[in-house]
């Protein structure tokens, strides 16, 4: 089985079980038909954990995390589903 369910926890966010699952944003968001920010007790299901994911410090682009993994900006972003990198963002480099 490649997928799972968790039930968030008080502090949880996309954000977290991003970083906990190793999962994108943009794949979470759409699997669990996300509109809002998560609440306490919700049910939400992992589809599979991304093979290598990076955490973006202060003044990463995915310019800079696409050189120093030798992928393309455009393969990033597809990946990932968004525009920009934020601090602490979790960057899929490889599903």
């Amino acid at each position: 089985m490649d997928g799972f369910i968790v039930r968030t926890a008080e502090k949880d966010s996309v954000l977290s079980l991003c970083r906990r699952f190793s999962v994108s944003a943009e794949r979470l968001i759409r699997e669990n038909l996300l509109k809002s920010e998560l609440k306490e007790g919700a049910l939400v299901y992992i589809s599979r954990r991304a093979k290598y994911v990076h955490i973006a410090e202060a003044g990463e682009s995915y310019q800079s995390i696409a050189a120093k993994y030798k992928k393309s900006e455009e393969e990033l972003k597809k990946i990932n589903g968004a525009e920009y990198v934020f601090y602490s963002m979790p960057v899929v480099i490889e599903e």
